[in-house]
C-alpha cells in the first residue's frame, strides 16, 4: 500500500488510480449491535481579548523555540520517495495577540481556540494544562485546515479554529496566541469540551473480531470490523443540515490528532466524542470532519454520518473534500514517536480501510491520482 505524508500535520495520503472492475460479493462486516444511550458533551467558552504580561513571559521561551514545520512519523506507511509540495507561510512580524494568565476551570478533555474570523496561517498558538495538580509543557496547535470545502454551505456557517489539544481529565488552562502584527481574529475564544467515559465504552473494548450481516457488497477487499457511531454513544442532535454525497472515491487522506499516545481502551471513545463535540459544537461543522478515527488500538470508528460505503463528502481538508474521504489517527506522531507495535496495529487497520473503500470506488491502492482545489476560493497550503 503506497501512502505518502506531507511533512506536517495532517498526515496526507493521496492514492488511487481508477482501474477496471473486478470484484466478488463480501459479506459486509460490522461490530456486534448493543444499545447504548447517546453521549452528550459538556461546553465551557472564554472569550479572548487582553493579554495578561506573566502569560506572556511564562510562554516566552516556547514561543521562542516555535519549529513552524515538524517532522511527522510516517506511520511505516509511505515510501521513500514519496514527496508532496508544502506550502509554509514564513513565521515573521508577529506580535502578541491573546495570552491569558492560569486559569482554574471545570474539568475538560479537549481545548481549542475558535474564532469568527479567518485565522492567518502564520498564526501561533500555544495551550498547556494542568492535569493531576501538575502543569504540562506548551503544545503547539496550528491553524485548523480540517475544514469543509471553500463555498460550501457547511462552511459559510463553520467558525475558524485551531487544532484541538486532546488531554487526559484536565481543570487548568493557559494560552497565548501570535499574530501577523498581533491582528486579533474576531469573536476568539477559548473552548473546553468534555464528556465522561461510560460503563458502555469498556465493551467496545473486546469487539474486535468483525461479524458478518446479512447485507452484502461487491467489493475486491473485505470491510474492516468497524465502531458505529451509535456504539460510539454519537449524539445525533449535534448533527445539523444534510449528508452531502460525491460521485465517486478517487483517494483518501490520512490525518492526526494532537493528544497523548497513552490513552486507554476506554478513554479512546470518550476522544471520538470530544472532536465530535469540538466540530459541531465549537466549529459549527453539520458533522465529524473526518469519515473515520482509528485509535492506538487499531479499531477503526465511524466519522460522518451517511453510509460508510458511500462517498460522503467530509469536512477534512479545505479544497480537498471532494471525492476523498479521510481517517484521522488519535495520537501524536510529531513530538512523539509511538511505539513500533503501535504503529504497525495502526498501519494495519488503515491498510484495510483503504483497501476496502478505495476497491468500492474500483481504485488502485498503489495507484495515484490529480486532485484538483480551487485554490483561489481556498487556503490550503497543499497543491
Amino acid at each position: 500500500m503506497s501512502l505518502g505524508f506531507h511533512v506536517r500535520r495532517p498526515l496526507v495520503c493521496v492514492l488511487a488510480l481508477g482501474i477496471g472492475a473486478a470484484g466478488f460479493v463480501l459479506p459486509v462486516m460490522s461490530l456486534p449491535v448493543f444499545d447504548r444511550v447517546p453521549v452528550a458533551p459538556t461546553e465551557q467558552t472564554i472569550p479572548l481579548g487582553e493579554i495578561n504580561d506573566q502569560g506572556l513571559i511564562q510562554s516566552a521561551v516556547s514561543m521562542a523555540a516555535w519549529t513552524g514545520a515538524a517532522t511527522v512519523e510516517p506511520l511505516g506507511l509511505g515510501h521513500s520517495h514519496s514527496t508532496h509540495a508544502v506550502l509554509d507561510a514564513p513565521h515573521e512580524n508577529l506580535s502578541p495577540a491573546f495570552a491569558t494568565t492560569t486559569l482554574d476551570t471545570d474539568p475538560f478533555g479537549l481545548v481549542a481556540v475558535t474564532a469568527d474570523s479567518p485565522l492567518d496561517l502564520r498564526t501561533r498558538v500555544l495551550v498547556r494544562v494542568r492535569e493531576d495538580g501538575m502543569w504540562s509543557s506548551w503544545e503547539q496547535l496550528d491553524a485548523s485546515e480540517d475544514r469543509p470545502d471553500p463555498n460550501s454551505l457547511e462552511a459559510a456557517n463553520a467558525r475558524y479554529g485551531t487544532e484541538p489539544l486532546i488531554t487526559g481529565t484536565a481543570d487548568g488552562v493557559q494560552m497565548r496566541m501570535d499574530t501577523p502584527n498581533g491582528v486579533k481574529p474576531a469573536n476568539a475564544r477559548l473552548v473546553l469540551l468534555d464528556n465522561p467515559v461510560t460503563n458502555e465504552d469498556a465493551n467496545l473494548r473486546g469487539a474486535s473480531e468483525p461479524i458478518a450481516t446479512a447485507e452484502a457488497s461487491t467489493t475486491s477487499a473485505p470491510m474492516p470490523s468497524i465502531v458505529t457511531r451509535a456504539q460510539w454513544g454519537a449524539d445525533e442532535s449535534l448533527r445539523r443540515g444534510s449528508t452531502t454525497y460525491a460521485p465517486t472515491i478517487k483517494a483518501g487522506f490520512l490525518h492526526h490528532t494532537v493528544t497523548t499516545n497513552n490513552y486507554t481502551p476506554e478513554e479512546a471513545a470518550q476522544q471520538v466524542r470530544n472532536l465530535y463535540a469540538y466540530f459541531t459544537k465549537s466549529l459549527r461543522y453539520s458533522d465529524m470532519a473526518y469519515n473515520f478515527i482509528v485509535d492506538r488500538f487499531g479499531r477503526l470508528y465511524e466519522g460522518r454520518a451517511g453510509g460508510m460505503d458511500q462517498a460522503v463528502v467530509g469536512g477534512h481538508t479545505a479544497g480537498f473534500n471532494q471525492d476523498t474521504f479521510a481517517v484521522s489517527a488519535l495520537g501524536n506522531f510529531q513530538s512523539a514517536s509511538p511505539a513500533p507495535e503501535q504503529l504497525n496495529t495502526i498501519n494495519d487497520a488503515v491498510a484495510q480501510l483503504f483497501a476496502w473503500k478505495l476497491s468500492l470506488n474500483h481504485r488502485d491502492p498503489n495507484g495515484t491520482t490529480p486532485l484538483v482545489s480551487d485554490s483561489s476560493a481556498g487556503t490550503s497550503k497543499y497543491r
